[in-house]
């Protein structure tokens, strides 16, 4: 049988409170790396905190965000996986940066298709306990 299936991955949740940011909050993070004291580091290097749109929410105020709201920071090598599926060159500098790859890197970051094709490693199917209910298929 030759599986194949496209899913989406909102890189930007919260397990602990399966909260998510949707793609507005985190251009809105984004757009704001623009004119933040770190807006001179390359892109790739520098991955910010992503947090829920609050009044004048810089990074450097990230750190102070209430408890019990959400924030998120990628892992280094999978930020830059999301760049490059976003078509954001490596040297990129922040300040650089068009809204419309903000826009881009937001909506890969928060609505990343991939395509499943095939079986696991030992090409076997199985099926576990549990799985998801029907309705919501």
């Amino acid at each position: 049988r030759d599986y194949r299936a496209i899913i989406s991955v909102n890189w930007c949740g919260d397990d602990a409170t399966q909260a998510t940011l949707t793609t507005a909050d985190v251009l809105q993070a984004l757009v704001a790396m623009k004119t933040s004291a770190d807006a001179k580091k390359d892109v790739a290097t520098f991955c910010p905190e992503l947090a829920p749109p609050k009044a004048d929410l810089f990074v450097e105020e990230w750190d102070d965000v209430a408890a019990g709201e959400t924030t998120v920071r990628v892992p280094k090598r999978l930020w830059v996986g999301i760049l490059g599926a976003a078509g954001v060159r490596e040297k990129a500098r922040w300040a650089d940066m068009s809204n419309a790859q903000l826009e881009t890197l937001a909506r890969t970051l928060t609505d990343c298709r991939l395509t499943v094709t095939g079986k696991g490693t030992f090409k076997e199917e199985f099926v576990t306990a549990g799985g998801v209910a029907l309705g919501e298929c």
